[in-house]
C-alpha cells in the first residue's frame, strides 16, 4: 500500500516564472507544498559566430500504483505506473482509462462504461472528494452502481491519506450510496482473499512475497504456487491479521523451487470449515523466475 500522496490538479505547460505563478495561483496543498524549480541541464553548441543553447527538463519521476478492476464480479488489483507526486489522480485516471489486453487475458474487467471520466479530486481531513461525469453512473442499476463505486473507492483509498470517499456524479451524491464511502461498504464485492501483490503478469522469484487483505474463517487462507504445466509446487496455509467477519491484512513470503523460468500462477483460496472443500478461489497469472 502506498503511504504518500500529494494531490494537486495543476497542469503545467511551461517552466520558469510561469510555473512558479501557476503553482502559487493553484493553492496546491493549502500551503503545504513549496514550489520547486525543475532541475535543468544546459548544453551549448557553437554555430558559426553564434551560440545556441538547448535546455532539457529532467524527466518526471514515476511510481507504481494499483487500480482495481473486477474478476468474477469482485474486486481485483492490477498494477500501473504513473507520474509522481500526483499518484492519486494518476491511479484514478488509469482506472477510468480501462483495462489493457493483458488485464483481460487475466480475466479482469471493468464496470465503468465507455465515456466515464474523472473530473476532479481533492483530499481534506482523510476524505477524498471525487467528482465524475454523469456517464460514469448512467444506465446502472443498484448492483452496477455499487461495482463502479467499489472500483473508484478501492483505487482512491489505497493511499493512507484517503480513508473514505465522497463520490459526486454530475454535481450530486450518487443515488443509493452513502455520502461517505470506505472499503468496508463493499465487503460483499470483495473476495475473501484479495491478493494485491503480485498482480497479473508480474515476475516473482522465491520466496514470493504476497500482500493483500483477507476475511476468512479464523483468519486462515491457503496459497498455492502452480507451474506452467499445472503442477502444484506449494500448497500451504497462511494467516491474516484478523478474520471471522473482520477483514485483516497479510504480508507473507512463500518459497518455491523451479528448474527454469516459466509462466505460472498464484492461487489463493479458503478451505470450507464444513466439508474441507476449496472455496473463494482466486487465480493470478505470474511469471515464475529463478
Amino acid at each position: 500500500m502506498h503511504r504518500d500522496l500529494r494531490i494537486c490538479d495543476l497542469r503545467i505547460w511551461s517552466g520558469g516564472m510561469a510555473l512558479a505563478l501557476a503553482a502559487l495561483l493553484s493553492g496546491c496543498g493549502n500551503g503545504n507544498h513549496k514550489y520547486t524549480k525543475p532541475s535543468k541541464s544546459t548544453t551549448t553548441a557553437s554555430v558559426g559566430a553564434k551560440t545556441s543553447t538547448t535546455i532539457g527538463v529532467t524527466p518526471a519521476a514515476t511510481s507504481s500504483v494499483l487500480v482495481y478492476f473486477l474478476r468474477d464480479g469482485k474486486l481485483a488489483a492490477a498494477a500501473r505506473s504513473v507520474e509522481a507526486p500526483a499518484v492519486g489522480r494518476g491511479a484514478l485516471e488509469q482506472l477510468f482509462a480501462g483495462t489493457h489486453q493483458s488485464d483481460r487475458a487475466a480475466s479482469l474487467s471493468t464496470a465503468l462504461p465507455a465515456g466515464a471520466q474523472l473530473q476532479s479530486l481533492s483530499i481534506r481531513n482523510d476524505v477524498a472528494t471525487i467528482a465524475v461525469n454523469s456517464t460514469t453512473m448512467a444506465g446502472a442499476d443498484a448492483s452496477q452502481r455499487k461495482l463502479r463505486a467499489a472500483q473508484i473507492v478501492a483505487t482512491a483509498t489505497q493511499f493512507s491519506t484517503a480513508k473514505s470517499v465522497a463520490l459526486i456524479a454530475d454535481g450530486q451524491p450518487v443515488s443509493g450510496l452513502p455520502t461517505s464511502l470506505s472499503r468496508a461498504a463493499f465487503e460483499d464485492v470483495t473476495p475473501a482473499v484479495l491478493l494485491e501483490s503480485p498482480t497479473p503478469g508480474q515476475s516473482v522469484s522465491s520466496p514470493a512475497r504476497l500482500t493483500g487483505t483477507a476475511n476468512t474463517f479464523e483468519a486462515q487462507f491457503m496459497v498455492q504456487i502452480v507451474d506452467a504445466r499445472g503442477r502444484v509446487l506449494v500448497d500451504k496455509s497462511e494467516m491474516a491479521t484478523s478474520g471471522n467477519g473482520t477483514r485483516g491484512t497479510f504480508d507473507v513470503k512463500v518459497a518455491f523451487a523451479i528448474g527454469t523460468a516459466q509462466e505460472g500462477s498464484i492461487v489463493v483460496y479458503e478451505v470450507s470449515p464444513e466439508d474441507g472443500s476449496h472455496t473463494q478461489i482466486v487465480k493470478v497469472p505470474v511469471h515464475l523466475s529463478k
